[in-house]
């Protein structure tokens, strides 16, 4: 089994399928939406270390708590950088962020192709 999947099952096992279905479509327009946003501060080179933040500290915790670490640590490490303010870090996070968030999209398709 996918190893970025063993705590989705786990919450299929408890919710079952759909239950997970709707939390994990929630999350990902949450997640889709706010990539969006903190790819348009990387595009305008103009970063809001607040922002950053706040917004890499909620996707931390919430795609680790779906299982999803990889993106979680970048998310984890995003907060890192704006608190030292470097931007520098946070655009090249960023651009990580894309490239994972890519693939995640992906495997989660694959999985669940009722999420769009």
């Amino acid at each position: 089994m996918d190893d970025q999947f063993k705590t989705l099952s786990m919450f299929e096992a408890k919710l079952g399928k759909d239950g997970v279905v709707k939390m994990l479509a929630r999350h990902r327009v949450n997640a889709e939406e706010t990539i969006a946003e903190l790819s348009a501060m990387k595009n305008r080179n103009s970063i809001d270390l607040d922002s950053v933040r706040m917004s890499a500290h909620r996707l931390c915790g919430g795609s680790g708590s779906l299982g999803f670490k990889k993106i979680s640590g970048l998310f984890d490490k995003m907060c890192e950088a704006a608190d030292l303010a470097d931007n520098t870090e946070i655009i090249r996070l960023i651009g990580e962020v894309e490239k994972e968030n890519e693939q995640l999209r992906s495997a989660i398709k694959e999985r669940y192709p009722e999420i769009e």
